[in-house]
């Protein structure tokens, strides 16, 4: 990207991950499997799709991203999310690689036998560095399988296993942090400031208003 300085583009590498489900009672298309062979950046688990499946499908990528690839950041957003990559990379080239969890981190659950225990980033987008990663994707089954229905309080729930397991000094090291250039709830053409993530919530129906936020917004990445 020309917004990149030379030497930022040099040591700059991205892999897609796109995790997908079954449908249920039907085979994927052969559209969806020739782009599985001819990218790569597909990957389909055996679940059927359903908001209740992701918390897997967030355990399931967060295990495979550390047996496929070698990794500083693991950036998790949502379909609807647009990322302002050039923003996010000249923040991460800045940010530690050791006990990174950030994003929009200023909720806490509400309801249930975790209510209020611990915080969590938005799933809109968040950022976690590979230790985390490696550590969460080094739990026991018995201590990822909880009843926490939300892919993002579930991954905020592992990460505060992990602090627990590893002894991390929150002393040190603020967990999850909070960013607040992280996520913006996307719902006007009247945005301003700038953000890693503008999380669209299906405002807009359209490619044609989509694109007209990217211009607008000076998305170039």
């Amino acid at each position: 990207n020309s917004k990149l300085p030379g030497v930022q583009r040099q040591y700059l590498k991205l892999k897609l991950m796109f995790i997908i489900g079954k449908i249920q009672n039907e085979e994927h298309s052969e559209n969806l499997l020739d782009e599985i062979k001819n990218n790569g950046d597909i990957l389909l688990i055996n679940e059927v799709e359903s908001r209740t499946v992701l918390p897997q499908k967030i355990l399931w990528a967060i295990n495979r991203s550390v047996e496929l690839f070698n990794f500083n950041y693991f950036v998790k957003i949502d379909h609807d999310t647009i990322v302002d990559l050039p923003y996010l990379i000249s923040s991460l080239i800045d940010s530690p690689r050791k006990y990174l969890y950030t994003g929009f981190c200023d909720k806490k659950l509400r309801f249930g036998p975790y209510k209020g225990t611990f915080k969590y980033c938005l799933g809109g987008g968040y950022i976690l560095s590979y230790d985390l990663v490696e550590m969460i994707a080094g739990l026991e089954e018995d201590q990822t399988t909880v009843p926490i229905p939300h892919e993002d309080a579930y991954v905020g729930y592992l990460v505060d296993i992990v602090i627990k397991k590893y002894n991390i000094s929150i002393k040190d090291y603020i967990i999850p942090k909070h960013d607040p250039r992280a996520l913006l709830i996307y719902t006007s053409l009247s945005v301003v400031k700038k953000h890693y993530f503008y999380h669209w919530l299906k405002t807009f129906k359209s490619k044609e208003l989509v694109y007209k936020c990217i211009k607008q917004l000076n998305i170039t990445g």
